[in-house]
């Protein structure tokens, strides 16, 4: 047995660095938002909870069921396929050594267009016979949301062209937070399946 610490040695500069990290200041803004999200119950009073993963897309949030998703991976570039790319079919690209199709949902869905940035990430869905990756603005992460949370959307949401919206999602505690539009991954395939057809 060895006569050195377990224990990784810390350099003066990292501990130098450290110090500067935990010496900045914090947003007032930063620490009241992160003390409600600390502060919210684990789930409503039933004990059931759905994990739920968040995305942006073209300045709109939505989510969907966090089961339903493949992965979330960083953009490859999109080939055009002749003949066949539109509006909502945007190519194919390389995701993770799979040839997979890939589609605005932006145009599918109506919402405002997508814009890349360093935070845009490919989020790839469905079965593998029929996967889809889309390009959103940025992923927010997985939230495990109590089914108090949930309710059905308006009529004019749940019946908008597209039809995939099954459920809006309060994010916070308070009556007032923020919502997302919970997105039914079978509806969202069968609309991208149509841009094919």
């Amino acid at each position: 047995m060895s006569d050195k610490p377990l224990a990784r040695t810390v350099d003066a500069d990292g501990f130098g660095r450290m110090r500067e990290l935990l010496a900045r200041p914090i947003d007032p803004v930063v620490v009241a938002l992160n003390t409600r999200i600390v502060a919210q119950p684990d789930a409503a009073s039933d004990g059931v909870t759905r994990s739920l993963l968040v995305f942006e897309l073209g300045g709109e949030r939505f989510a969907i069921e966090a089961g339903d998703s493949y992965r979330v991976v960083a953009l490859s570039p999109v080939r055009r396929v002749p003949h066949r790319t539109n509006q909502v079919f945007a190519g194919l690209a390389n995701v993770a050594g799979e040839l997979t199709p890939v589609a605005r949902l932006d145009r599918a869905l109506g919402t405002g267009e997508w814009q890349s940035t360093s935070a845009s990430r490919f989020i790839v869905i469905g079965a593998t016979s029929g996967r889809w990756a889309f390009a959103v603005d940025a992923v927010e992460g997985v939230q495990r949301m109590g089914e108090g949370r949930f309710q059905a959307p308006p009529a004019t949401v749940a019946r908008a062209a597209h039809g995939c919206t099954i459920a809006l999602v309060r994010l916070g505690v308070d009556a007032s937070d923020a919502r997302v539009a919970l997105l039914d991954v079978a509806r969202v395939c069968s609309l991208l399946g149509r841009s094919l057809q």
